[in-house]
């Protein structure tokens, strides 16, 4: 985390900005309790909403970085890039992406993890649709490999 936290969302895009807003109200509407944290790199800064869990194993976020928008839950990495037929609607794909977190969000959560060559932690987030559904993240976790986890709603904590 950089030491001025002004000059990280004085980088943040409009975009961002917009982005960011509309995740903090969805949780707010959903009583969530989280918290936030903006950082930058050299010139690029993004900011994260990090989930309080029910489950002391789990942790949850929502991340925003330029024109990618990412649900984080245990080293899985559901992504959702600004690109190919969203280059012209940016409104399109930042309804799209909050679909996507909506119907995280109200369901039990399902990720799939498992172990790089290096030694750290890669999987996929279910993205429930009714009765079906489909894995979402890195290739070989949507294909079946690794340990899935089912959270239970309520998976995140409500502020008191």
């Amino acid at each position: 985390m950089a030491a001025d936290n002004r000059s990280d969302e004085a980088l943040l895009t409009d975009l961002q900005r917009r982005f960011a807003d509309e995740v903090r109200q969805r949780l707010t509407a959903r009583n969530a309790a989280f918290s936030t944290e903006t950082s930058s790199t050299r010139d690029e800064a993004f900011i994260e909403f990090f989930l309080e869990s029910n489950y002391p194993e789990l942790r949850f976020s929502v991340i925003i970085v330029a024109d990618r928008f990412g649900l984080l839950a245990n080293g899985a990495g559901l992504y959702r890039d600004r690109d190919g037929d969203w280059l012209d609607d940016r409104e399109g794909w930042l309804m799209e992406s909050m679909d996507v977190m909506e119907r995280i969000l109200s369901h039990d959560l399902r990720i799939r993890v498992r172990k790089t060559w290096f030694g750290g932690t890669t999987g996929a987030i279910w993205i429930s649709a009714g009765t079906a559904g489909a894995w979402s993240g890195e290739r070989a976790a949507c294909r079946g490999k690794g340990v899935e986890y089912i959270f239970p709603l309520p998976w995140f904590r409500t502020r008191a």
